[in-house]
């Protein structure tokens, strides 16, 4: 997709979390479109892509290398433990918690100290599940209030800390509340296809609605949000066609060629095995996309055919 302004001149932009499932769809995509990348790392020795500058930073001791600074036009807020990554313990949840609450205190303390006034725009990668997950079939809009449960706080605190912080210093700030992201090399996905391959079922009772956005039309809205200097504010990150969960399990076992053989696994089940972390397979969140089609934006993948996994 192409961006609404030229890109002639080169811009640079610093991405947190930029080794992860997104943030690396997003640094190939950049890349090809003639940006400079700089990457935010705890470890500097790790490997990166080739035209990608790497830089430290450690958030428990709340530093980072200024010089990630230089040039840098637009900010890719990425950073965090991954909320599904493994059982809502209290002691994971203080760790997910943390996680975000100091990389926004590092990043924008060190914005106020070493971004120039070329700094033009900030993304903020938010979620869905900051409208709880009892909305059953009620359509969230970006206009409505938070919900309850712990994916509902962490987003609440990273959307109050980071974005009132970059529109202090003067930048046009976008939080993207982003839905499921669809592509079989990570994220949901990855976790959702062996099951269905072994014939698995829906979750729960398959009515539960899921709000999902492909890993491209993503990663071209991230863009899109840097260069459309009339986005700012909350949108959501979301396809125009939300999907049960049923029918996100037959659109995953069509296109993997394989047949549910077995029952839908009963909720109890799940939050007997999972407890309180249930609330993501088993939640209902119904997002609109109106605002974000609003702006122009326009989805190669609005209807969920298929697994996109061109990327």
């Amino acid at each position: 997709m192409p961006l609404t302004k030229d890109t002639s001149e080169t811009k640079t932009i610093l991405i947190t979390g930029g080794s992860g499932f997104i943030g690396q769809a997003l640094t190939k995509e950049a890349l090809a479109r003639g940006y400079k990348v700089h990457w935010m790392s705890r470890d500097v020795t790790s490997p990166v892509p080739d035209g990608v500058k790497v830089f430290g930073w450690n958030v428990n001791n709340k530093s980072m290398d200024h010089d990630a600074w230089v040039g840098v036009t637009h900010v890719v807020h990425l950073a965090g433990a991954n909320i599904g990554e493994r059982s809502w313990s209290r002691i994971w949840k203080d760790a997910v918690m943390k996680s975000r609450i100091r990389s926004n205190s590092v990043l924008s303390g060190y914005a106020t100290s070493y971004a120039n006034h070329n700094l033009e725009s900030v993304v903020l990668a938010s979620g869905v599940g900051f409208y709880g997950t009892a909305g059953k079939d009620h359509i969230w809009t970006e206009t409505e209030g938070p919900g309850t449960g712990f994916q509902a706080e962490v987003c609440i605190k990273w959307e109050t800390a980071i974005a009132l912080s970059f529109e202090n210093l003067g930048a046009r700030t976008v939080t993207l509340r982003t839905g499921v992201v669809l592509n079989p090399k990570g994220g949901a996905l990855a976790k959702m296809i062996p099951p269905v391959k072994l014939g698995i079922g829906s979750l729960g009772n398959g009515k539960q609605w899921v709000s999902w956005i492909s890993l491209r039309d993503h990663v071209n809205l991230i863009l899109f949000a840097l260069e459309n200097p009339e986005m700012s504010g909350t949108y959501n990150a979301v396809a125009p066609n939300p999907v049960t969960n049923a029918a996100l399990t037959k659109v995953i076992a069509k296109s993997y060629k394989a047949f549910t053989l077995l029952p839908m696994v009963p909720a109890f089940l799940i939050r007997l095995f999972v407890g309180e972390m249930s609330e993501l397979v088993l939640g209902s969140i119904r997002c609109s996309a109106d605002k974000v089609l609003a702006t122009g934006f326009k989805f190669g993948l609005p209807t969920l055919t298929k697994i996109d996994t061109d990327m």
